[in-house]
């Protein structure tokens, strides 16, 4: 059976046009995809980092600590769900801090 979406890849014409509920809506589907192989997997993180980019591009928005926040969100969601101990938790909460003050 063939790929009946067989290239996903955004245009670049396709991101000009893009409205910003457009960008939300591409980006929140992005975190569904769970069967992809490394290359796909690379792929689309191109593909949100092109995003990203456009969304930030001309404004003095920090990379770093949106980075920060999220991998905070991240910890936490995995702390409240059970897939981490409180242990775990702190360490990682640790090294995102170190990380953060680089």
């Amino acid at each position: 059976m063939s790929n009946p979406f067989p290239n996903r890849t955004f245009t670049d014409e396709q991101l000009k046009n893009m409205s910003y509920d457009d960008m939300m809506l591409s980006i929140y589907h992005c975190q569904f995809v769970k069967e992809l192989s490394l290359e796909e997997c690379k792929g689309v993180s191109l593909q949100l980092m092109r995003i990203l980019f456009r969304i930030t591009g001309n404004r003095d928005i920090d990379l770093q600590e949106i980075h920060t926040r999220v991998m905070i969100d991240d910890l936490d969601t995995q702390f409240v769900n059970g897939f981490i101990t409180e242990k775990e938790y702190d360490e990682r909460m640790e090294e995102i801090n170190e990380r953060g003050t680089e």
